[in-house]
């Protein structure tokens, strides 16, 4: 082989080497990035309080009721109905039986479809 013909295969072979060198630059930005990011978005779940534990504020003119009570107005032929405001996916995974699916983004749409019931109980967990 000629002196030109080594001369450009070391080229090719330096020009192939660099080209890795900065790709594995790149993939290695990238995943500093990405580390960093989900470092920041668990430290910020883990800065506020614990929800777990502390009460949900219920309004003073909407009542809660438990499932018991529910089942009491079933029973006793009350005009309600039960709907879950999650989204439609997650009703179609599991709902509680005889619950019409609203998702809340929907309901200032939906409102309508409740006029008629004397009770109305959504829930979303």
């Amino acid at each position: 082989m000629s002196k030109k013909g080594k001369g450009k295969a070391t080229q090719r072979r330096k020009a192939t080497e660099s080209g890795k060198r900065r790709y594995g630059f790149w993939a290695l930005g990238i995943v500093v990035v990405i580390a960093v990011v989900i470092f920041v978005i668990f430290a910020l779940q883990g800065s506020g309080s614990d929800s777990a534990s502390a009460p949900i504020p219920s309004p003073p003119d909407i009542p809660r009721v438990s499932p018991g009570e529910v089942k009491a107005l079933l029973d006793a032929g009350s005009n309600l109905v039960i709907v879950d405001t999650r989204s439609r996916e997650e009703y179609e995974r599991v709902h509680v039986a005889g619950a019409i699916s609203i998702p809340l983004e929907e309901a200032a749409e939906r409102y309508r479809e409740l006029q008629g019931y004397d009770n109305i109980i959504t829930y979303c967990t």
